[in-house]
């Protein structure tokens, strides 16, 4: 986990405090979900309550590549699947 400094957002006197926030804690947000969803986009859109194309919109505003991982089930491999 990390830890965003709020009052510093605020105190900087600068507009756009919340999205600057957004830029903070989104992407890793995001990065959770879909290693929790083992980067199926749609369930992970589901559990973030969001449409599929937000998701992937988001995705690509942080410019984030989604890595499936390949099973290495030694019983698949063993039937030649």
């Amino acid at each position: 986990m990390f830890q965003v400094d709020f009052q510093a957002l605020i105190l900087d006197g600068q507009s756009g405090a919340y999205q600057r926030l957004l830029a903070l804690i989104e992407p890793a947000f995001l990065q959770c979900l879909l290693e929790f969803t083992q980067a199926n986009k749609a369930k992970a859109a589901r559990i973030a309550g969001m449409n599929t194309s937000t998701l992937e919109r988001k995705l690509k505003r942080y410019s984030m590549v989604i890595h499936k991982q390949i099973s290495h089930d030694p019983i698949t491999q063993e039937k030649g699947e």
